[in-house]
């Protein structure tokens, strides 16, 4: 009998920071994925939001990236604004949201993550 193929991704939002390289308030987002096949494609969708003054948040930025992941490996970085994309100032409180997806060589189930809502001055 065959043994079924399978991977399963995780990603974790880093808080939202001022990137001094980028100019821009960003946050990345570490995915790496485990199973029995070598390699996958992984979609993350992010959202940067932020609070300038009161609340509820608005999305200051987004990105949409696909990368090729080896599984059982060290994994990908992703970055929301995309690097060279949107540069967004502004004090503020700000939060990343992402949703990750493997897209092929099956799709997978939409997963969802966020980081914390975290202070952030800019120069």
């Amino acid at each position: 009998m065959a043994k079924a193929r399978w991977a399963r991704c995780t990603a974790q939002p880093n808080s939202p920071h001022w990137s001094k390289k980028g100019k821009s308030v960003i946050f990345k987002t570490r995915v790496s994925c485990k199973g029995n096949i070598p390699k996958v494609h992984v979609q993350v969708r992010g959202k940067l939001l932020v609070c300038p003054g009161y609340c509820p948040p608005s999305t200051a930025a987004t990105s949409n990236e696909t990368k090729v992941l080896a599984v059982n490996a060290g994994g990908a970085t992703y970055y929301t604004p995309k690097v060279g994309g949107k540069k967004v100032r502004g004090d503020g409180k700000y939060q990343g949201k992402v949703t990750v997806q493997i897209t092929s060589p099956v799709k997978g189930t939409k997963g969802s993550a966020s980081s914390k809502m975290v202070t952030v001055n800019t120069p």
